[in-house]
C-alpha cells in the first residue's frame, strides 16, 4: 500500500490543518505547515509499525519519507528500555537527529527517504547491530551491546539504508 497514491493522504493533511486551525493556537502559516507535516510523519509512522507488526510491507509517506521493514521480526518499538535499538537519524534536509526511533527483535529495518536517510547515531541496547550504508552493512564487526555510536567526523549523519539485528 502506498498512501502517497491514496485519496485518503490528502484528507489526513486537510483534516490536520482544520484542526490546528480550530485550536485557536497563535501560529504563522509556516509553522502551521510545519506542525501539520510532524503531524502527518507520526501518523505515518505509526500506519508503518502497525502494518508491520501484521507481518504487511508497507510504503508509506513521512513527511517526504518512508519505511519498509525487510524482515517483520524487527519491530518499531516504544522508546522506554535502553534494551532496544534507539536510532537517531534524519531524512533529506531535516535537523540533524530530527527522528528517533527504537527497535526490537532480531532481523533488519529498510529505510528509504526521499532526499536520503541519514544516519547520526545509535544505541545498541541489549543488541549486537549493524547498519547498510553506500550498500554495504557496516562495520565488518557488528556493534556489540550497550554500545553508543556515533559519527563524529560525518556532522551530518552517514547514508542510510537499514539496520540489522542479529
Amino acid at each position: 500500500m502506498d498512501l502517497r497514491r491514496s485519496v485518503v493522504w490528502p484528507a489526513v493533511g486537510t483534516c490536520l490543518a482544520a484542526h490546528v486551525e480550530r485550536s485557536g493556537i497563535a501560529l504563522e502559516l509556516d509553522q502551521k505547515e510545519t506542525l501539520v507535516t510532524r503531524l502527518k510523519r507520526k501518523i505515518a509512522v505509526a500506519f508503518a509499525a502497525t502494518l508491520a507488526a501484521l507481518g504487511l510491507s508497507v510504503v508509506v509517506r513521512a513527511g517526504n519519507a518512508s519505511a519498509a521493514t525487510a524482515n517483520p521480526n524487527m519491530s518499531i518499538v516504544p522508546c522506554d528500555s535502553s534494551d532496544y535499538l534507539q536510532v537517531w537519524w534524519h531524512q533529506g534536509n531535516d535537523s540533524p537527529r530530527s527522528e528517533y526511533t527504537c527497535f526490537a527483535n532480531a532481523g533488519t529495518w529498510t529505510f528509504s527517504c526521499f532526499g536520503g536517510c541519514w544516519l547520526d547515531a545509535f544505541s545498541t541496547g541489549n543488541n549486537v547491530v549493524q547498519y547498510e550504508a553506500d550498500g554495504n552493512w557496516q562495520p565488518s564487526t557488528p556493534v556489540g551491546k550497550y554500545t553508543y555510536f556515533d559519527f563524529p567526523n560525518h556532522a551530518g549523519g552517514v547514508d542510510l539504508d537499514g539496520m540489522k539485528i542479529f
